[in-house]
């Protein structure tokens, strides 16, 4: 359940109030934040600050996640901008923790080999799963044959999806895109996101126990976290 990684429930509230900051620039939110900790910059551009308050040092947590990301590409422009796209991930029904990996997936700050190279960390940044490719967010949750086969058992336009996005956030931006205008339910995108994180926790089990774990299982995972969520999420006040 979600609800017992404590840190990965705290950070996902988070985000959601840092990304008010982002987008709602219209807001009373907004306007008492920046008056009093960023009056000539932006929200990405702040640091600390002196005195900071409690709140903004927290919420200061979500912003330094944000800014570990590779800078935006001309073809993405900025995660912020793509508001669509995050609407629709704050209102899938799913555990806290798996916002907070979408959101990292999107901002490419998961440690992949090839980040981890990229940070100066002395790792081969080969992938596990095909070795004469570097492992990037995407390839670990979508290319590779470790993803493919579990993408395989996933019914729906999920298997037969074919993107040639360069990072993820461009992928989870066609995928949400097309399944929105070709499924028209809701579920289907939840699907596919709780399953990029069972993706991901299997290949950081693989890493680590260097055990791997079959596809079947993988997508059995996912597919009980999401029950027992959305089970027991009806017991719980609306977010």
């Amino acid at each position: 359940m979600g609800f017992r990684d404590i840190h990965a429930f705290n950070l996902a509230m988070l985000a959601k109030q840092a990304w008010q900051l982002i987008k709602e620039t219209l807001s009373l939110f907004y306007w008492v934040y920046k008056a009093r900790y960023f009056p000539h910059y932006s929200f990405m551009e702040v640091e600390l600050g002196s005195n900071p308050s409690f709140v903004w040092r927290s919420l200061l947590q979500a912003h330094d996640m944000i800014r570990e990301g590779h800078p935006p590409s001309k073809e993405n422009s900025s995660v912020a901008q793509d508001q669509g796209l995050w609407k629709r991930l704050w209102s899938l029904n799913v555990p806290p923790k798996v916002w907070t990996f979408m959101w990292r997936a999107c901002y490419n700050v998961l440690p992949t080999k090839s980040k981890l190279a990229w940070q100066k960390v002395q790792i081969d940044p080969k992938c596990f799963f095909r070795g004469q490719k570097d492992e990037t967010t995407k390839s670990i949750l979508w290319e590779c044959p470790f993803a493919s086969n579990v993408w395989a058992l996933v019914w729906g336009e999920l298997q037969k999806s074919n993107s040639v996005a360069k990072n993820f956030f461009i992928l989870a931006r066609h995928m949400i895109q097309s399944l929105d205008r070709k499924e028209l339910k809701l579920w289907v995108i939840t699907s596919w996101s709780i399953t990029s994180c069972s993706l991901w926790n299997a290949r950081n089990h693989f890493q680590f126990k260097h055990v791997q774990t079959h596809p079947s299982e993988i997508f059995k995972q996912a597919d009980s976290l999401l029950k027992e969520y959305q089970r027991l999420a009806k017991f719980l006040p609306h977010r």
